[in-house]
């Protein structure tokens, strides 16, 4: 992984004058700089990662150059995975955009993320904190659901020039029920989100034109997930090869030679397996509610 699940301390690292004169002679500004270049063409999985250790450009420590190191070395193993277009396999059709948007609640900022795919690979990605702070986990995720908006319309748009229209809106996946219903009116207005801004209300005129579309998915189905938090080893390479396009493509041709460092054929099935018995778990759990919901 891009880096250690230790490496969440840097979101509230807070180093000392001391501990910066011990290492202010390491060109950190630079190391940074080297590794956010292919986090911005090839490498967009590292953009959390690159997110967390430039919080620290000016103030870096110890712990702040071990990050980054990791993150470096991240990138040397894994520099054969980029990302792969199919555009036949995938579900949505070919050429037809669809986003991925996810927000981490936090103090004093929430840590945003957002990615649009496309022919089975991403082409459009962001993670960074939210500029405004978030009373609640609702308006953290509505507030990137509106980002990710904006994207899209970008993306339309240039389509529309050229000469690619889209049919029907482009649909937006989202893991918080709440504001899904809040944006399609199905809920009542709480104090939590009755104060919400004005863009908010933007999104909802979207999806009331038919631009987009709020669909929800289950959290590990959430692909923007590894830009809002450090994900364990096997998740994390279950959603970085989902996002890539090589999930897809092994799905589609398992004999097809993939990167040494990508997901393999037994842990994707593996995976895949384990999230379909989750979902049975949860389904025979609510069903057992239920039925003694009925009894009293």
């Amino acid at each position: 992984v891009p880096h250690r699940r230790e490496a969440v301390l840097l979101m509230e690292l807070k180093p000392t004058e001391e501990e910066h004169a011990a290492v202010s002679d390491f060109p950190y500004q630079e190391l940074v700089g080297s590794i956010a270049f292919p986090s911005c063409h090839t490498k967009l999985e590292i953009r959390f990662a690159v997110s967390m250790v430039s919080r620290h450009l000016h103030d870096w420590n110890a712990t702040c150059i071990s990050a980054a190191l990791d993150l470096l070395s991240y990138c040397v193993e894994t520099h054969d995975i980029g990302i792969l277009w199919t555009p036949l396999i995938d579900p949505h059709g070919p050429n037809k955009p669809y986003g991925y948007g996810d927000s981490g609640y936090s103090a004093p900022r929430s840590q945003g993320g957002r990615l649009i795919k496309m022919n089975s690979a991403v082409i459009s990605l962001s993670s960074q904190r939210h500029s405004t702070v978030d009373t609640s986990t609702t308006a953290a995720e509505l507030k990137e659901a509106f980002l990710l908006s904006n994207d899209i319309c970008g993306i339309r748009n240039l389509m529309e020039e050229l000469g690619l229209p889209l049919d029907g809106p482009t649909v937006i996946y989202e893991d918080n029920m709440p504001a899904i219903q809040v944006i399609n009116g199905e809920r009542n207005l709480a104090d939590t989100t009755r104060h919400l801004e004005i863009n908010m209300w933007k999104l909802r005129e979207r999806c009331d034109m038919q631009l987009t579309e709020l669909v929800f998915c289950r959290t590990y189905d959430q692909l923007a997930d590894n830009l809002t938090k450090a994900n364990p080893t096997d998740l994390f390479k279950y959603l970085r090869d989902s996002m890539n396009g090589y999930a897809a493509a092994m799905l589609n041709d398992p004999d097809r030679e993939m990167p040494v460092e990508c997901i393999t054929m037994s842990e994707l099935s593996s995976m895949l397996k384990s999230l379909a018995e989750q979902d049975a778990m949860k389904a025979a759990k609510k069903a057992e509610q239920a039925a003694k919901k009925r009894k009293k």
